[in-house]
């Protein structure tokens, strides 16, 4: 579960990394900060409240799909970062 949530930052990241555009919602600098916050919570998470890690999980199931294309789209790519960092409060 804790490697989805990763490959999901991961693809996100890369995404940004792609985007072309000169003013991204996003920047590929904002995203590995959003990516590093997700990676701190996720294992404080993963020692305090394994219960709620799993429900993280499952969240990031759902935004996997979304995330596909993201490399299209950064704005997309940071809001899933952004939800999964909000399921973890």
């Amino acid at each position: 579960m804790n490697s989805k949530i990763v490959l999901i930052a991961f693809a996100a990241v890369l995404g940004l990394s792609a985007c072309k555009d000169d003013k991204p919602a996003c920047t590929a600098d904002e995203a590995q900060k959003k990516v590093t916050e997700m990676m701190t919570k996720m294992q404080a998470l993963a020692t305090t409240n394994p219960e709620k890690l799993a429900t993280v999980g499952q969240k990031a199931q759902e935004l996997q799909a979304d995330l596909a294309d993201a490399q299209n789209d950064p704005a997309k790519a940071c809001a899933a970062v952004d939800e999964l960092i909000k399921a973890m409060e």
